[in-house]
């Protein structure tokens, strides 16, 4: 019964519906009562109601794509928490900065965009060194490990942030390093491990550095099957891609098939989409190659 419920069942309750109106989909629900789980949490003066509801107001107005309302929102929440006693490189004020960062990159704030990742990286790096001097036993190797995890995916958002805007050398030297963390915490057979491999892979090719980048596509590729990784049709077409590069016309029109025949067994249309304009560029330059040599 409600009435019988303290003020902090109540906004539990309330969290907990929001919640499951996200995993429906129904963000106007989710936005209602998240309204009035913080309306009660700040009645009650409970801190960490405040910050949690703000933190979830300010995810579903990312889901919703209100990217200013998100923007106000997380910066919010980051200043709450701050006061509060948390420090700015715990590994949930970083989450904050980062998709902060990632805001800024779709709102076009390009210097904000890089100056917010290149501060995340910075203090992550900077933590990473001194929890290695602790062995005391006072930190778990699991914490540890997330918090590595954290810095390679601040390391892999940045990466593709670079890659978007054309700074190739720029994104390889973030995916090397988000690589070796996915590959030394999570083994090579894990999924961030392959995505992280064929997207440095295509890094290299636009790179020119096309022995690495066929290398690394093509192991990605192996292991994606052995797996059965769920990106499996994008990990062809990325190879497909840099054989086609090279000029391995054959090959790669073998790749496109594949990768065609796993999007569509996977009802996947934008990557299908993606691998058909892939075909098109194999035959004109096929036939460019083929009026060259008469």
């Amino acid at each position: 019964d409600d009435e019988e419920k303290t003020p902090e069942e109540k906004i539990i309750h309330l969290l907990k519906q929001a919640k499951l109106c996200v995993l429906k989909k129904d963000l106007k629900g989710a936005e209602k009562k998240l309204h009035e789980a913080l309306f009660m949490a700040e009645e009650e003066k409970h801190t960490n109601a405040i910050i949690y509801t703000y933190d979830l107001m300010a995810n579903v107005a990312f889901l919703a794509g209100k990217l200013d309302s998100a923007e106000t929102l997380f910066k919010a929440t980051l200043g709450l928490m701050l006061s509060s006693g948390v420090e700015k490189d715990s590994n949930a004020a970083i989450e904050i900065s980062l998709k902060l960062a990632a805001i800024y990159a779709m709102q076009g704030k390009n210097e904000l965009a890089v100056l917010g990742y290149e501060w995340c990286v910075k203090l992550m790096e900077e933590k990473l060194v001194r929890l290695k001097e602790v062995t005391d036993g006072s930190l778990s190797e699991e914490y540890k490990a997330n918090t590595r995890l954290l810095l390679g995916m601040t390391l892999d958002s940045f990466g593709r942030y670079l890659r978007a805007n054309g700074h190739w050398e720029l994104a390889r030297q973030q995916y090397v390093k988000a690589l070796a963390i996915s590959h030394e915490v999570q083994g090579d057979q894990h999924p961030q491990t392959v995505v992280l491999m064929s997207d440095l892979a295509t890094t290299l090719d636009a790179l020119g550095r096309f022995a690495e980048a066929e290398e690394l596509s093509g192991r990605a590729c192996i292991i994606a099957e052995e797996t059965e990784h769920p990106e499996q049709p994008t990990v062809f077409l990325n190879h497909a891609g840099v054989l086609l590069h090279q000029e391995n016309y054959s090959l790669a029109k073998a790749m496109y098939m594949k990768a065609l025949q796993l999007a569509q067994k996977q009802k996947d249309a934008i990557t299908a989409q993606e691998v058909r304009k892939g075909l098109d560029e194999l035959q004109k330059r096929r036939a460019k190659a083929q009026i060259a040599a008469v």
